[in-house]
């Protein structure tokens, strides 16, 4: 019994901390300068039903909920990232995994929309392609999805520095960007049939082994 209640204890001392790791940062900028905030509550990430790869956010504290909400850019949550897309414009309002590169650019899987045309052009330089928010509630397999690099820089506006988003799909000529001197792996990449190379298991499997994430 006294051990079990040992245990017991030396569980709870170890669980404390997740709850106090939780923090979150306000904007892409403060991701990449490590400027990180604690959460002041308890939060849990709730998988969707019909997607599964998203999340909302849920808390008792209705005020932390708004904040989190309406101005965390990326949540650390248990030692997970995840990226909140609620103000992108480009995604529906959720919270998603995220994978950290080196270099501080992010990636995750959401449906591919670059096909669907029209809705709002976002991109990378000039690679701008167009999304549209349509279909983004209906898929939640990995093998359905790509994947999406993210990117910010910082425009000086007239009143106040106002930080742009990029987002652009990784497609054959990212990857081959993201896997240079790994020619095995390169190799093994090409071999896929093109129109499996975009897809996100497929893209998270090489950058995994390929030690990107």
């Amino acid at each position: 019994m006294k051990r079990h209640l040992l245990l017991l204890g030396i569980l709870t001392i170890f669980a404390l901390p997740l709850s106090a790791q939780d923090k979150y940062c306000t904007s892409y900028g403060d991701y990449l300068m490590g400027n990180w905030q604690e959460v002041a509550g308890t939060v849990t990430l709730r998988s969707e039903r019909d997607n599964r790869l998203a999340y909302t956010l849920q808390s008792d504290d209705k005020r932390l909920r708004k904040v989190l909400r309406k101005n965390a850019f990326c949540l650390r949550h248990q030692g997970d990232l995840y990226l909140n897309l609620r103000n992108s414009k480009c995604f529906d309002e959720v919270f998603v995994n995220a994978y950290e590169l080196p270099g501080g650019q992010l990636l995750f899987a959401r449906p591919d929309v670059t096909r669907t045309p029209g809705g709002i052009y976002v991109g990378y330089g000039d690679r701008s392609v167009p999304l549209s928010t349509r279909g983004f509630k209906s898929k939640s397999k990995l093998e359905n999805l790509v994947c999406y690099m993210i990117q910010g820089a910082k425009e000086r506006g007239s009143e106040e520095t106002r930080e742009n988003i990029n987002f652009f799909k990784v497609t054959e000529e990212v990857m081959r960007q993201l896997l240079l001197g790994q020619e095995t792996l390169w190799d093994e990449y090409q071999q896929l049939e093109p129109k499996r190379r975009d897809d996100a298991d497929v893209v998270i499997d090489f950058l995994t082994r390929a030690g990107k994430i």
